[in-house]
């Protein structure tokens, strides 16, 4: 053959310049060097016809080099094969090695294809996932419907994406794609990485608000029908690593997250149901530093599930058709300034956010507690159990409301600048450190402020009563009046008021900021009424 041309009609790739040679010998067909071209492609093949037990049998063996992935190729593909390329949007230039075999009285085909893409050239960009992947590697092996994917590896960017799998192309016109082993790093939500989510899904990543980078690991299938418009189906089991992520869940801001999460669910192009479980070494939440972070969460179109929530029967997450026994609900758990904290919440996603947090913490430590508040560094000791039920909505604390309580046990709170004030109007002098060892707090927050109602200091020598509030800038407006010892008795400082004007029956005002408060004394007879209050207040909590 020489400076011949074929376009075989049921693979339509037009080769030209073919060269090489044909030979027959009692019936049995030999092709040997033989070379065409397509553009810069160059295709060589060597074969044979022959028969044998089965009847005749055509064998083909083909080598491409330099394959551009254009028109020309995929139009000589059937129509199932047409919908994958479509569906992949493959562009610039593979390798390929083909083996076809034919048996003319059965009419049956047997095709094997291995192609490997030109590092520097090759992408694809998947319709149902526009997220475009470049500097392909590895080799695509396709046997009679059947594709498996041999070290995958792409680019976008500076993410780094690699995955091994295999896919099925079945006769209908449905397809599978099955990976495991897949693997993502420097993975962001980013513009481009948003934009290729399907639109209910972009919803919720968008709400969520994720930022920094994460690595993946795991197992994804993805699923289609063959069929225009219908959308693509998908499964993951992943975990995604974090050394500094951020997200918004609500109102509630989850910043420098570092640890794993595991993520097991599907979304059918209509509605998103994700489980997971998470194991977070820290985190930050409103300047308040949780290590070992863990618990189940849920994610779904509407909603992120904390803790207990994931599992209660109203949370509606456990699907229909799940086999075996409901897990038991299990809350958060966090370590949190040498305590535990348990906690609960669910967020409510959409335009105006609507969120609940309800948490225990127990056996905090008080001088890690108030390290990093802005009171300054004084020795304090003791130990604080506190609860807190909060609910709000949007993105500011205007619509913030809840309440709870906060406990102090052994302590030691005399160099706290309230306590240094309060101690001095009551002319009670440091060292004595255990002028206040315990105290109780109910608080509510409405919005900026929170409310104190009561407060209450106790001391082996004088019990100090109050109420007031504070808001989220520090600044204080308290009212305190003093009990005779732990504050058993019933009447305020009835053996006070005969040891002199400077230690008479009064109320103690504190106002300023909690760095730097300022106190006034209101004596006898001027507080009868507001005492009569107080003490009022005090009979009906006994």
């Amino acid at each position: 053959m020489n400076r011949c041309s074929i376009c075989y009609g049921k693979f339509p790739y037009p080769l030209a310049a073919i060269h090489g040679d044909l030979e027959m010998r009692d019936g049995v067909w030999t092709f040997s060097n033989l070379e065409g071209s397509n553009d810069t492609a160059r295709v060589s093949c060597n074969g044979g016809l022959s028969s044998g037990s089965a009847g005749n049998e055509l064998v083909l063996n083909l080598v491409g080099k330099d394959v551009p992935l254009v028109k020309d190729l995929r139009n000589a593909l059937n129509d199932r094969m047409q919908r994958v390329w479509d569906d992949l949007q493959p562009h610039g230039v593979i390798d390929l090695t083909a083996e076809v075999r034919y048996w003319p009285e059965q009419k049956k085909f047997s095709v094997g294809v291995r192609a490997a893409p030109q590092r520097d050239s090759t992408s694809i960009e998947p319709v149902h996932f526009p997220f475009r992947m470049d500097r392909l590697q590895g080799a695509l092996v396709y046997r009679d419907g059947h594709a498996a994917f041999e070290g995958f590896k792409a680019e976008h960017g500076q993410v780094k994406i690699a995955a091994a799998g295999f896919s099925d192309f079945l006769p209908d016109g449905r397809w599978h794609m099955h990976f495991d082993d897949l693997w993502a790093d420097r993975l962001r939500a980013d513009r481009d990485l948003v934009n290729a989510l399907p639109e209910r899904l972009r919803k919720v990543v968008t709400e969520l608000n994720p930022t920094g980078s994460v690595n993946l690991r795991g197992v994804l299938d993805l699923e289609g029908s063959g069929r225009p418009g219908e959308p693509m189906q998908s499964q993951w089991k992943v975990r995604l690593d974090s050394t500094q992520a951020s997200l918004r869940c609500g109102g509630l801001p989850l910043e420098n997250l570092h640890g794993d999460v595991t993520l097991q669910g599907g979304f059918d192009g209509q509605q998103l149901r994700s489980r997971g479980e998470l194991r977070l070494d820290s985190l930050t939440f409103k300047d308040c530093q949780l290590g070992q972070v863990t618990g189940p969460i849920w994610i779904d179109n509407d909603r992120v599930l904390f803790g207990s929530w994931v599992d209660r029967p109203e949370g509606g997450t456990r699907p229909a058709d799940a086999a075996g026994p409901r897990q038991p609900p299990r809350p958060l758990t966090a370590n949190f300034c040498g305590g535990r904290l348990y906690g609960d919440g669910w967020v409510q996603l959409g335009a105006e956010p609507r969120y609940a947090v309800n948490a225990t913490l127990t056996d905090a430590d008080l001088s890690q507690f108030t390290q990093d508040l802005p009171i300054g560094r004084q020795k304090l000791r003791g130990k604080i159990m506190a609860t807190a039920d909060l609910t709000g909505s949007g993105h500011t604390r205007n619509s913030l409301a809840g309440r709870g309580a906060i406990r102090l046990t052994d302590g030691d709170v005399y160099e706290l600048p309230v306590m240094i004030a309060l101690l001095k109007i009551l002319s009670i002098h440091p060292p004595d450190q255990n002028a206040f060892s315990d105290a109780t707090i109910n608080y509510r927050i409405e919005g900026e402020h929170i409310y104190f109602d009561p407060i209450v200091f106790h001391g082996d020598a004088i019990t100090l009563r109050g109420k007031g509030q504070m808001d989220f800038q520090s600044q204080i407006e308290l009212t305190f009046y003093a009990m005779v010892g732990r504050g058993e008795l019933d009447v305020p400082l009835i053996k006070q008021i005969f040891r002199g004007a400077s230690q008479q029956l009064m109320l103690i005002h504190v106002a300023g900021t909690l760095q730097k408060p300022e106190t006034t004394k209101e004596v006898l007879p001027a507080v009868n009424e507001a005492l009569k209050q107080l003490q009022g207040d005090l009979q009906n909590r006994k």
